[in-house]
């Protein structure tokens, strides 16, 4: 596991594409001053099969200076198990929010933290699930990278740990996210 991790990312964190260098010299610029003040995007998640997810997670942001920004974003996951042996299905929705602060270190590195809470459905001992939903919190904290791919447009991919796991926590560390980020303005 962690040399697949680690194979995925030496790639990553020494990569420059060229068009992002080629957008620097044109404009002659660092490009991070160049981030518009606004910017939206999230990640888009979708699995079919025995086991189906749909993740549609949004966010919306604003950079205070051309290193720090904060934002708020959204999440809704859709999960649904059929097991054909037993003529079984069940499904399940979480949603919830969150807060976020990202701040650019060292070209497309960042660091991230961010604090979310999601309303979940509770099982019991047996793995059967019931109506009853909770609250779950988790603050997360990693590093990042981002590479350009277009005039006011990134893609990210981070490395998060969840400080707050517990057992009514639905992530296992590390947590692997990648998104798409658009500026706006």
């Amino acid at each position: 596991m962690r040399r697949t991790l680690l194979c995925l990312f030496i790639p990553i964190f020494f990569y420059y594409s060229g068009f992002s260098q080629e957008i620097n010299q044109d404009n002659n610029e660092d490009y991070p001053e160049n981030n518009p003040k606004f910017f939206t995007g999230g990640t888009l998640g979708i699995q079919f099969g025995s086991q189906t997810l749909v993740n549609v997670s949004p966010m919306l942001g604003y950079n205070i200076t051309k290193n720090l920004g904060f934002g708020i974003g959204g999440t809704y996951q859709y999960f649904r198990y059929k097991n054909s042996t037993y003529n079984y299905t069940f499904s399940i929705n979480e949603y919830g929010g969150r807060a976020f602060v990202r701040y650019l270190a060292i070209y497309n590195l960042f660091a991230y933290a961010e604090y979310e809470v999601l309303n979940l459905q509770r099982f019991d001992q047996y793995g059967i699930y019931n109506k009853n939903r909770y609250f779950a919190s988790s603050a997360f904290l990693g590093p990042g990278y981002r590479e350009r791919i277009g005039e006011k447009s990134y893609i990210y991919i981070m490395l998060l740990w969840n400080f707050n796991e517990t057992p009514d926590s639905p992530y296992n560390n590390p947590i692997l996210r990648t998104g798409i980020e658009i500026g706006l303005k």
